[in-house]
């Protein structure tokens, strides 16, 4: 069996012993492997398979490692010498009283703990040596040197108490005894990890619960005590509750937490907003934060819903992730809530334990039995609507409530009440966690959520009374089979052309062009040797690139030009990145401030705009946020999205700042306002686990949901190339690097370059992709040595699939593109131009007018001379219409 399996997936199974085997309840394989050489286990090498009900195999994962020399296997000791060196080695460490022989002795293959992990031949000896310590040397076999050892004594460990919570019951509560404090630490839990743990500030596996001391998250210290007394009820409450969260999904639908992979739950109490007491709670991808309640509210860890609320919007985050928007945001509220009720079964009722009677008249925030809690319209407080006739339509902005993500999640609240009130909860939680982790996907819609749900049930139930039971509910609150569903995102048609490379050459200081992508010969140089401090940005027609100089100068150079032609755009040695837009028309800028600030220039309208960056969380409240400043950016091609990376600080319980790296997007401008966007912030991936960071993100040129990025794990110093389909959530390693990445897709998408090792300099290499986008479809080749930071553009326009609406609209032209020669040509067409005056500007693409004028026909001629080399922007009014266009000028 165990070679049968090895065969499927292409593993010598010589080299691989299968260690357990089992099936779970959806009829999956899970098989687990262990590293094997001469038949010697090889110490921390484990292999994860696991296969759909067809024995397909679906997904491997785990750590092997290559020899990278001839290994010695001959023992030249014993077991007994092993035990007698260790005991040699440990006397130096300390008094030893037991005796040598009860000590376990085990032939390994040991890795070296630091690259490149070389494989050694030992005796793995557990040591006991004496009653209260435990310790694991390796011992070289050949020579007989100690090459490792460390202590794993658990001394301290686990501890229960006693303790009242806000509710004033007496609860039992895991806590943690370390060097004679006690920690409110549960490393009782399955998930625990005692091997990688570093108590008490970092564990893996546990749930945690500190106290931001009533502050903005700002002064977070662990919660002690030195006798395992508790007087703080909130303290108890939040730990409690986040245990009972944790055994739901654990017990009913076998989660290992809310990441699935064993993430510590981090609770933190007495949260403050701006200075003040807190009338919320919520989730913010790597903390659950307790406000202690102020006008609305009571403490917010009191209630056990509350918590299984926010912590499922973590689970939600690590499967659907849904969009925090309109309906999906709805969707995201609502499936939050309806855990809760499967959490907190006692009643129908979200918040019922935490809110202020004389504030909320019903005695709780949301009923799922009537929607409308008690109120009589939207303005009435904890009212929702419970039917489509009553759904909320308002802006996408924080004033708007996301779209009305808190307030239209009463109707899909209203369809679970009415499923479970048919086949009971018991049948409902599992239907509504399958449609979760196996349908719904990050744009859903209400009419996917139906869909979902009812495909959810005939998997589980096959086609009878519980699929039934879903579709009459679904009826009931006016999500029919027939609205609007989230459809899967188009592709763009690929811009003609040619693929063509631009890369920094760190010799130079020099930006270069590669012509011909595929077979790079001959560069040519498009910029001085002034430096790059960041990634460069290109337009979509691959004429212009800007690029932030190492002097902290903004500049843009034409990459259309055989020779260089360079622009100081802004002279001030202020800035950080930059990132131009796909049309050219709007400029996303940082500085060297390092502050949680992106500046967005219009050059249509000529102003800007400072978005203030902040840690995006589930209650719209902005005060905790962790974000410190943003680096790598890249437009969507819609020209409204901005992707980017950013640095989050996070104080940890030991006054020490936990730092990690992010990836979101910004909603920065509003295509059909034609003005700067409302700044909200959503997460494009769910927060990694501790030590893991991710940036340098860039949108894949033809598919605006895919997206590439680097992914660096100081845990255990590894780089490596990484996609994601946001839309689907799917993930994919692309290639294993040595170095930051900063990829870049090709022009069709079917190849990705990125920053590597070629030769013995860093260089760039490329990775075939398949269909997909996100996985590769061959190993990854070198391409260049001696240049890093890769940006693939073709230079043309892209086709439109709206060419045919765009002739009964004003289209502005400059001609000849690029301007050359003497003299260029402004000229509009279409059947709205005009038939009267319009005016003309010519500015820099920092907005400053150097040309401005009239014309009554529909073309103008200007003379060029007094434009030097550089970038610029052409704007045209007419009436109530205004276009701009950008345009180069060259020499």
């Amino acid at each position: 069996m165990g070679t049968a399996l090895l065969e499927k997936v292409g593993i010598p199974s010589p080299q691989l012993v299968l260690e357990r085997q089992w099936q779970d309840e959806l009829g999956m394989t899970h098989t687990v492997l262990q590293q094997t050489i001469s038949s010697i286990p090889i110490w921390g090498s484990e292999i994860r398979l696991h296969f759909d009900r067809t024995g397909l195999a679906q997904l491997m994962h785990g750590t092997v490692f290559q020899p990278d020399h001839p290994l010695l296997l001959e023992d030249a000791i014993d077991a007994d010498s092993a035990r007698a060196i260790a005991a040699r080695y440990l006397a130096t460490h300390l008094e030893l009283r037991g005796t040598q022989h009860s000590w376990d002795a085990e032939r390994v293959l040991f890795p070296e703990r630091t690259p490149p992990w070389r494989l050694h031949s030992c005796w793995h000896v557990t040591a006991y040596p004496d009653a209260l310590h435990r310790w694991e040397v390796f011992v070289e076999s050949t020579h007989g040197t100690v090459l490792f050892a460390y202590d794993n004594t658990h001394r301290d460990g686990p501890a229960t108490a006693q303790a009242t919570d806000l509710l004033g019951q007496q609860r039992t509560i895991n806590t943690y005894q370390l060097r004679g404090t006690y920690y409110l630490l549960d490393a009782s839990r399955p998930m625990y990890n005692p091997q990688q743990s570093q108590l008490p500030d970092r564990p893996v596996g546990a749930l945690l619960t500190v106290s931001a001391n009533n502050t903005d998250l700002e002064n977070i210290t662990h919660i002690t005590s030195p006798t395992n007394t508790w007087s703080d009820p909130t303290a108890v409450s939040a730990h409690v509750n986040a245990g009972i969260a944790y055994e739901y999904y654990r017990t009913t639908h076998g989660r290992n937490s809310l990441d699935g992979s064993g993430g510590t739950i981090f609770s933190v109490i007495h949260v403050t907003n701006n200075g003040r007491p807190m009338d919320n709670a919520y989730w913010n991808g790597k903390v659950m934060a307790y406000g202690d309640g102020n006008v609305a509210f009571r403490p917010l860890a009191r209630g056990l819903d509350v918590a299984a609320h926010e912590l499922s919007h973590g689970v939600i985050e690590h499967t659907a992730n849904l969009q925090y928007l309109s309906q999906s945001g709805a969707i995201n509220e609502s499936m939050a809530d309806v855990f809760a009720m499967m959490v907190d079964r006692d009643d129908w009722l979200v918040g019922e334990d935490v809110v202020n009677p004389t504030y909320f008249p019903s005695g709780a925030l949301r009923s799922f039995i009537d929607p409308h809690n008690g109120g009589n319209s939207p303005r009435d407080p904890g009212w929702q609507p419970r039917h489509m006739s009553e759904y909320q339509q308002l802006p996408e902005t924080p004033d708007g409530d996301n779209g009305g993500v808190h307030i239209n999640s009463g109707i899909p609240n209203h369809a679970c009440y009415l499923i479970a009130q048919q086949i009971g909860r018991e049948k409902t939680e599992r239907i509504y966690y399958r449609a979760l982790t196996t349908y719904l996907r990050r744009n859903s819609q209400f009419l996917d959520l139906r869909r979902a749900i009812i495909q959810a049930a005939r998997d589980l139930y096959g086609d009878g009374a519980e699929a039934t039971a879903a579709a009459q509910a679904f009826d009931a609150v006016g999500i029919t089979d027939g609205g609007g569903s989230g459809s899967s995102p188009r592709d763009y048609q690929p811009v003609p052309g040619s693929d063509r490379l631009l890369v920094y050459s760190p010799t130079t200081g020099a930006l270069y062009v590669f012509d011909d992508a595929n077979n790079p010969s001959t560069p040519r140089q498009v910029s001085t040797q002034v430096g790059i401090f960041s990634r460069p940005s290109v337009t979509d027609d691959g004429s212009v690139c800007l690029f932030v100089a190492s002097d902290n100068t903004f500049r843009a150079c034409l990459l259309t030009s055989q020779s260089i032609q360079e622009t100081v755009l802004e002279a001030t040695p202020i800035w950080r990145s930059v990132a131009i837009s796909p049309d050219g028309k709007r400029i996303a800028a940082t500085t060297i401030a390092y502050e949680p600030v992106i500046y967005i220039y219009d050059a249509d309208s000529q102003t800007s705009r400072a978005f203030r960056l902040y840690t995006p969380n589930y209650s719209g409240d902005t005060s905790g946020s962790q974000l410190a400043f943003a680096d790598a950016m890249q437009w969507n091609l819609d020209g409204q999205t901005l992707l980017f990376d950013a640095l989050n600080l996070t104080v940890t319980a030991t006054g020490d700042t936990l730092a990690y790296w992010d990836i979101l997007q910004l909603r920065a401008w509003d295509k059909a306002a034609n003005t700067f966007g409302a700044g909200l912030i959503e997460r494009v991936l769910p927060v990694q686990p501790i030590g893991i960071h991710i940036g340098n993100p860039v949108y894949a040129k033809n598919s605006p949901s895919v997206i590439a990025y680097d992914l660096y794990d100081a845990t255990s110093d590894r780089y490596a190339v990484m996609a994601a389909d946001l839309f689907r959530q799917n993930i994919g390693q692309l290639a294993l690097n040595s170095q930051l990445g900063f990829p870049s897709y090709r022009g069709d998408d079917g190849r990705l370059a990125f920053t590597t090792v070629v030769g013995n300099a860093s260089g760039i290499g490329t990775v075939a992709l398949d269909q997909t986008k996100i996985h590769a479809a061959s190993t990854p080749q070198p391409l260049i040595a001696n240049a890093i930071v890769p940006v693939y553009f073709r230079i043309g326009q892209r086709p439109t699939s709206t060419a045919s609406d765009d002739r009964h609209s004003m289209q502005l032209q400059i001609i000849p593109q690029p301007v050359s020669g003497d003299a260029f040509t402004i000229t509009l067409s279409g059947d709205s131009a005009p038939s009267s005056g319009w005016s003309w500007t010519i500015a820099d693409v920092l907005g400053r007018v150097l040309l401005h004028g009239n014309a009554v026909t529909p073309s103008v001629t200007l003379a060029a001379e007094s434009l030097a080399p550089g970038f610029y922007v052409c704007t045209v009014t007419a009436g109530d219409k205004r276009q701009s266009i950008a345009f180069p000028v060259i020499r």
